[in-house]
């Protein structure tokens, strides 16, 4: 069949309750896959989550997230929530409580697509977001933009002074990683690393990862 890619189908589910549905089987097929990696001693990582705007909008989802976990066994400080900036402050009043719920539970929230969407800073200050990423459009074109550059750099500077980490997303050049450690960048993640895996592979390439290099 055609597959359909997820900057098509996801806007397309956000204007129906269909999204909520999504949203709740992906938390908790990503909570039983990292759990099950845990028992098996395959990796202790924590596995991050999308939330859309609408998911945001319903009381309950404290209550459905911490559900999931203690289904799954899943601990609370591996589940990283991901939600979009413009998502966030356009629902500040309403999700601030939920969002002290799960932090207050041990969940890690982030950021997401920091810098595409609109914010204040009086109000970055009030919810309980341990770290932002930035978009990749900043990061692919920091190299050869010193706009994008000076942006990249802010970014991390305010990150820090807000006791917040910094991940740039879709690194994918050496010359790109050399901008991000001279900027002090805490983590990245692009093609640099690797590219989408099959659940399946995922396994396999952790161990190769974890394991010391071999030869003289």
């Amino acid at each position: 069949g055609t597959v359909i890619p997820p900057d098509v189908f996801i806007p397309m589910a956000e204007t129906s309750d269909a999204i909520n549905v999504l949203g709740e089987w992906v938390l908790r097929r990503a909570c039983e896959t990292a759990a099950r990696w845990m028992r098996e001693g395959i990796a202790d990582l924590p596995v991050a989550v999308n939330l859309s705007a609408r998911q945001l909008d319903d009381p309950g989802l404290a209550r459905m997230v911490l559900g999931i976990l203690a289904e799954t066994g899943l601990p609370a400080a591996n589940l990283k929530l991901e939600l979009t900036e413009t998502a966030l402050f356009e629902h500040t009043d309403s999700s601030r409580e939920v969002l002290m719920q799960l932090r207050g539970a041990g969940v890690r929230l982030v950021l997401d697509d920091f810098g595409t969407g609109y914010s204040s800073l009086a109000l970055l200050r009030r919810v309980p977001v341990e770290a932002l990423k930035i978009d990749k459009h900043f990061t692919q074109a920091m190299v050869d933009d010193r706009d994008a550059a000076a942006i990249v750099h802010a970014i991390i500077d305010l990150a820090h002074a807000l006791d917040m980490q910094v991940i740039a997303e879709g690194v994918e050049t050496n010359d790109q990683l050399l901008f991000l450690r001279a900027y002090r960048c805490d983590r990245i993640q692009g093609y640099l690393l690797a590219k989408p895996l099959p659940e399946d592979e995922i396994p396999t390439f952790i161990q190769q990862r974890a394991e010391p290099p071999t030869g003289g």
